[in-house]
């Protein structure tokens, strides 16, 4: 199990790729986004959790696909030591608890869940264009 530093420099090192990526400058980012250059230098060596906050607008700034936002949202939340999206879920979806314990009852692998997911509901094009949260 990786601690909150490991999925800091993993996400610092996440942003800072698609960053590059974009041909966006550190700074530029930075002001997009709303926070100071030095700020987002923290985030981008490890030093500083993700700025829960400004996520929506570096999902969209940094042109993630669904795939890549979902690993933003992992890594970033994984900075913070939990999943605050998915935890507010939870709490207010009993079936959605029941899904995850039948799951781990169950032993489903992490691709033997998402086959049960997807087959839930299989997003249209525009669902998969407007993703980003």
């Amino acid at each position: 199990m990786e601690n909150r530093n490991q999925y800091m420099k993993k996400f610092g090192q996440y942003v800072k790729l698609k960053r590059k990526q974009n041909n966006i400058s550190l700074r530029d980012l930075a002001d997009i986004i709303g926070i100071s250059p030095s700020y987002l230098c923290d985030i981008e060596n490890g030093n500083r959790c993700a700025p829960l906050n400004h996520l929506s607008n570096l999902i969209k700034v940094l042109k993630l696909d669904r795939c890549e936002t979902v690993e933003f949202l992992d890594l970033a939340y994984s900075t913070r030591g939990n999943f605050l999206d998915i935890n507010e879920y939870l709490k207010a979806t009993p079936m959605a608890r029941l899904a995850v314990r039948t799951a781990i009852q169950h032993n489903l692998t992490g691709d033997e869940f998402l086959e049960c997911v997807l087959q839930l509901k299989k997003p249209t094009q525009q669902e998969d264009e407007n993703f980003a949260l």
